[in-house]
């Protein structure tokens, strides 16, 4: 629960996963251009989905609890709790998506 114990937590979390998996692909299937290629296909597949993870768990587990108990409005509660898991970079690995 302490600041350090946070940056921990998400560095062993999310450390190289988006740059080693690649690194990884190619050392391993660069002999066979067929398998590299369905292999960087699945990493890149995996990175859609870690970045978005990234940005919104991993943003609130390293901030850690910042709820304020003195909110009464359920309206703003759910804007608060909509903003936490999609940030700006969530947002624009969607819309580039589409």
């Amino acid at each position: 629960s302490s600041d350090l114990g946070r940056t921990l937590t998400v560095t062993c979390s999310f450390g190289n996963a988006g740059v080693l998996p690649f690194i990884f692909a190619d050392a391993l299937f660069r002999d066979n251009a067929a398998l590299l290629q369905r292999a960087l296909s699945y990493v890149s597949l995996f990175s859609v989905g870690w970045s978005p993870f990234f940005w919104s768990f991993g943003k609130k587990i390293l901030v850690g609890d910042t709820d304020n108990s003195n909110s009464s409005s359920s309206g703003s509660s759910w804007k608060k709790q909509l903003s936490v898991f999609l940030p700006p970079p969530v947002m624009g690995v969607a819309i580039g998506l589409f």
